[in-house]
């Protein structure tokens, strides 16, 4: 599992007893995740505040407690399955572990059964793929770091194997015949486009960038931003900060993948910081 940070809060005694037993059993069993605990009415004065700020770092968030809190608590924050945080809840008694929201990619049914495992709790996992033992194809994604383009073929690419239909899938960039999932970078006018497509990163963030490569020159590894740049108010856009931008508004209407065009963030603020030297 990758390394991930937990935030941990609870609001009870009790709850706080548990969180404390999570962050020792976890580094007695030496796992990657660095775990943060609150109390919820001693050390968090605004829990809308704190749980927003959450979201913006990406933390898992685990709730000891009441469903009802979590859920009222994350709902204004909740943008998009793929990026969410992963968001679980305990009960008091460590008796039962749900994860509530991201359980694929954000891998909340994997720190589920973690702490299933640590606290000889019982997981409560709800996701069809899972309690079906069938293929999920989100988890296929984040385990082979492939980006999801357009994540409503989740549902349908998910909705074939839970019916036991033949999945087909093809790593090839050109294809006569229809599949169901493509791994390549999108091509303009691809026919017949498939159920969904992956897309492999085709660069490892702060590697194989020259010391003074110009930020435009980024686009380059990103080709289906290239159908939306036309549609860009300014010529040169570099798709930040600019108002009017093609590729912005692609993203707003989930036709580029959110993972990808944040790839794209990271890099160019490298590449950006690294000219400062």
């Amino acid at each position: 599992m990758q390394s991930l940070k937990w935030s941990v809060i609870s609001f009870t005694e009790k709850g706080s007893e548990l969180a404390e037993k999570i962050k020792r059993l976890s580094k007695e069993q030496q796992l990657p995740s660095e775990i943060h605990t609150y109390h919820g009415r001693k050390q968090v004065e605004n829990l809308n505040a704190w749980t927003k700020e959450q979201f913006s770092l990406r933390n898992a968030i685990i709730f000891i407690g009441a469903c009802g809190i979590a859920v009222r608590t994350i709902a204004p924050f909740l943008k998009d399955k793929l990026t969410d945080s992963p968001v679980l809840v305990l009960d008091e008694a460590g008796n039962y572990v749900i994860p509530l929201l991201s359980g694929h990619v954000g891998g909340a049914n994997e720190i589920a059964l973690l702490l299933a495992e640590l606290l000889g709790a019982v997981p409560v996992i709800t996701t069809a793929t899972d309690i079906n033992n069938a293929f999920a194809i989100d988890v296929f994604a984040k385990k082979h770091d492939l980006s999801i383009d357009k994540k409503e073929g989740i549902k349908k690419v998910s909705a074939k194997v839970l019916e036991k239909k033949k999945l087909s899938m093809t790593i090839a960039p050109e294809y006569a015949a229809k599949v169901d999932v493509a791994i390549g970078t999108p091509e303009d006018g691809q026919k017949p486009e498939p159920l969904l497509t992956l897309i492999p990163k085709e660069y490892i963030l702060g590697i194989g960038c020259r010391r003074n490569k110009e930020e435009q020159e980024l686009k380059a590894y990103f080709p289906e931003f290239r159908r939306y740049e036309e549609q860009c108010r300014f010529q040169g856009c570099r798709h930040i900060h600019e108002p009017d931008c093609g590729v912005k508004a692609a993203l707003a209407e989930h036709e580029i993948s959110q993972l990808r065009y944040e790839d794209y963030l990271g890099l160019y603020n490298e590449l950006k910081e690294k000219r400062r030297y």
